[in-house]
């Protein structure tokens, strides 16, 4: 009995002066909160990496998981990568804006290459689909609820002709912002609901009615917002 508790004692002893520093839930390390490999803070984790379970895992590179803040509702990645969810496993960053891949959604920037257009959200040959003009117009595409999902630069004479040509490379579900030409903007929102009380939240839209009915995910009824972060937080 007396052998057999000191070698536990020794194995504990080990343990303590070797350093394990695998104290976090997750297996993650307490002393570098924020980094690669190191806990997740309330706030998230450093730049350039996203909390995954309990750790801060490297995000946003060709590859590697999309890139999230506690507040946002998009995962982000590098520029010309698009988070992307495959048919199965976590969202990843893949490249986009090439033939056949799915379209770039960044702010205001070409979502395809040259000659191409994004038609159901995969980047497809152009020529056919909209008359010719001299003018590039960016056009907004929105999803049910109003949040921007992205911008397509159409080459066409009039802002009217581009969003007619752009309400044919839509997919299920998504709808063109035909106000004005779409510059994709970033909210820091704090919703009110009767359910939830208050809450922050990060979206993307393309004016503020966009973001207050993505904020609060389509259902307006009892859900109001301010233009700036929840106070305390």
């Amino acid at each position: 009995m007396r052998r057999s508790f000191l070698l536990w004692f020794g194995l504990l002893s080990a343990i303590v002066l070797g350093g394990c520093k695998c104290g976090g839930s997750g297996g993650c390390d307490e002393s570098r909160p924020g980094e690669s490999g190191g806990c997740c803070r309330p706030d998230g984790c450093n730049d350039g990496f996203s909390c995954v379970e309990t750790s801060c895992r490297p995000c946003g590179a060709a590859g590697a998981g999309c890139c999230y803040t506690p507040t946002s509702m998009h995962g982000v990645c590098d520029s010309g990568l698009r988070c992307v969810s495959p048919a199965m496993g976590p969202e990843v960053c893949q490249a986009c804006g090439m033939p056949g891949g799915p379209c770039c959604d960044g702010s205001g920037s070409p979502m395809c290459g040259a000659g191409m257009a994004c038609i159901g959200d995969v980047c497809q040959p152009s020529s056919g689909l909209c008359p010719a003009g001299s003018a590039r117009f960016p056009v907004g595409i929105t999803d049910p609820n109003g949040c921007g999902l992205r911008v397509i630069s159409v080459d066409t004479d009039t802002f009217e002709h581009a969003v007619q040509c752009a309400s044919t490379m839509l997919a299920a579900g998504e709808a063109v912002y035909s106000d004005a030409p779409g510059t994709l903007q970033d909210y820091s929102l704090c919703v009110h609901t009767r359910m939830e009380g208050a809450r922050n939240a990060s979206v993307r839209a393309f004016d503020d009615h966009g973001a207050r009915t993505c904020g609060c995910m389509g259902v307006i009824l009892g859900c109001t917002v301010d233009y700036t972060a929840c106070p305390g937080t």
